[in-house]
């Protein structure tokens, strides 16, 4: 009940930033969607979270582990997605030559590479490495995660 409560309460809160976000006069409007497309991928990672504990704890504990891989494996993935959202914002805010998607799109072939192309390429890799990486729970500490085959460090 604790769980659903402090989901609802985090989901008024996005809620309430959207709206703010999205009634706010400015000239920016790109920039604006980009801070719009940053917050969805907030309110998406709550609503994965709350679905996957629901279904965690539910299912009794033969679905934990899983469920904590599972859980930590999406809220990373958009985690590094608002990164990559909030890297765009700020990139977008802060070159004057940039007031559309299809200016945008040009700026980043005219100039290409720049920071934010180095910038997404690492995000990138990095989401890849979570969703595909081999993790398990250590037996002895359900709270750690490791990135190793447990059968291996224990003989090393």
């Amino acid at each position: 009940m604790i769980t659903l409560l402090s989901a609802a309460s985090a989901l008024f809160l996005s809620a309430l930033i959207i709206v703010a976000i999205a009634r706010q006069k400015t000239g920016g409007v790109f920039q604006k969607h980009i801070l719009l497309a940053a917050i969805y991928l907030l309110v998406c990672a709550i609503i994965s979270n709350v679905v996957i504990n629901v279904y965690v704890t539910t299912q009794g504990q033969a679905a934990l582990q899983d469920g904590i891989i599972l859980s930590k494996r999406v809220q990373a993935t958009f985690d590094y997605l608002f990164g990559i959202a909030i890297g765009a914002f700020i990139f977008v805010a802060t070159t004057s030559a940039i007031n559309s998607r299809r200016e945008f799109v040009q700026y980043m072939k005219s100039e290409f590479p720049n920071s934010y192309v180095f910038y997404l390429f690492l995000m990138i890799i990095t989401i890849v490495t979570i969703i595909f990486s081999k993790v398990t729970i250590d037996p002895q500490n359900p709270s750690r995660i490791l990135f190793e085959d447990a059968n291996r460090s224990s003989r090393s």
